[in-house]
Formats: structure tokens, sequence, C-alpha cells
């Protein structure tokens, strides 16, 4: 009976979602997926108009990057994420804007995904970070004007 209590706990443990580099690599082509850092260590990196985006989905839902302007003109550059679960649901949005960047500017980016909680009691609405940890994240919006 021990042993299968034990062998039944080992089996259960490993029934959770797993994911390969591979995996990840096909998710990014063909779904524009990013993985967190917890599955592989690459960076996204995407070029517009002289602009590259560089970001990375850290544990807790940490998102760290930078942006660079690479081009002789002043950019406008916004860019919205969205987070997704294990399960490739979406969990939230969020965004990020940078007005201006002159030629040669770089901005880093470092923000932890959150979610307004509203306390009835005090009627008031505060910023806290997500309970659901998130596994991949897209680029929704990419501009640069």
């Amino acid at each position: 009976m021990k042993y299968l209590i034990f062998l039944s706990l080992f089996f259960f443990h490993f029934d959770s979602f797993s994911i390969s580099k591979k995996d990840c690599e096909r998710l990014e082509n063909n779904n524009s997926l990013h993985c967190s850092a917890k599955y592989w260590d690459k960076k996204a990196l995407i070029s517009r108009k002289g602009i590259i985006l560089e970001y990375a989905l850290l544990p807790e839902n940490r998102l760290k990057g930078k942006i660079k302007n690479k081009s002789d003109l002043k950019r406008y550059v916004y860019v919205r994420w969205v987070l997704h679960d294990s399960n490739l649901s979406p969990i939230m949005s969020d965004a990020y804007t940078i007005t201006v960047l002159k030629p040669g500017e770089e901005s880093k980016i470092d923000f932890i995904f959150h979610e307004d909680v509203y306390d009835k009691e005090t009627r008031v609405s505060e910023e806290q970070p997500l309970k659901t940890e998130g596994h991949f994240l897209r680029l929704r919006d990419f501009e640069v004007k």
C-alpha cells in the first residue's frame, strides 16, 4: 500500500504542463507567444522603423527589457502586451508608453503585471500583483510614429 501511494504521488507530481525549448520556438514562430524565463533564457527581439524592442518575461509576472532608437528621427513608441497562463488563455493586457525617443536614445522597461483591487470598506482601489503567474507573453501592439 505504501508503494502504491508513493507511486501515485510520484506520477501526480509530474502530471503538470511541461514545455521544451523547441515548443517555445514553435509558439513564438506560429502564435507570436514568447515563453517566460522559466522555460528558456531567450529575449524577444523586434525591430520596426529603426526602433529595436527587446524584452523577457521573468518570474512573478515581471517584464524587463529595453527600447532603442537606432533611427535618425525622434520616435513615439507605444507597446502593449497580453499575458497568458499555462493553458494559453489570456490573463490580462498591459501597456507601456514612451512619448518620444530621440535618435540614439534608449529606454529601459521594468514593470510587473498587476490588477486593480477595490476595497468596499475603504472605497479605495489599489494595485496588487496578479495571483496567477503568466507563462507566455504576446506582443499585441507595437506602434512607432
